[in-house]
């Protein structure tokens, strides 16, 4: 189920962290200046998607929204969007 124009919620929720905790962000800036593979991307900013686990995972059970299973995050989409912008 598509979530604010990202594949779901996680997809979304791992890019927010990445744009929004400054240290991921600057990783993330530095990687795409490098032209990091995407295992290289993925693999360095995985602390966004740990950090979006504990958050399903303490908060699944009352959310308003119906938070199911942890979904796949689209490590694709975050790549291709991140490599799209110019720093």
């Amino acid at each position: 189920m598509e979530y604010n124009g990202w594949t779901n919620w996680e997809t979304w929720h791992v890019a927010l962290l990445i744009d929004n905790e400054y240290d991921i962000y600057q990783k993330k800036v530095e990687l795409v200046k490098r032209k990091a593979s995407i295992t290289t991307f993925k693999n360095s900013l995985k602390k966004a998607e740990t950090e979006t686990r504990k958050l399903h995972r303490e908060n699944a059970k009352n959310n308003p929204e119906g938070w199911g299973k942890f979904e796949r995050i689209d490590w694709k989409q975050i790549y291709s969007r991140a490599m799209e912008e110019e720093y």
